[in-house]
């Protein structure tokens, strides 16, 4: 997610992540979440297009690491 500020803005990804945590979606620890799952909870928030689109940006941050 930190990956994402360069895009987003930090206070954009702070209210994803605040989010996602609401959805019971946890960054403390060892967790791990499908993809699935994180777009699910990205599409209840912001809707279909949108938990797509945020989805697709996750992913791209992701392979950058």
């Amino acid at each position: 997610m930190n990956n994402l500020r360069k895009s987003l803005g930090t206070l954009v990804v702070d209210l994803l992540i605040t989010d996602l945590q609401r959805q019971g979606i946890t960054f403390a620890g060892g967790e791990s979440y499908s993809v699935r799952q994180i777009e699910g909870a990205l599409q209840k928030t912001f809707g279909q297009d949108g938990g797509e689109l945020l989805m697709d940006m996750v992913s791209k941050s992701l392979q950058e690491l």
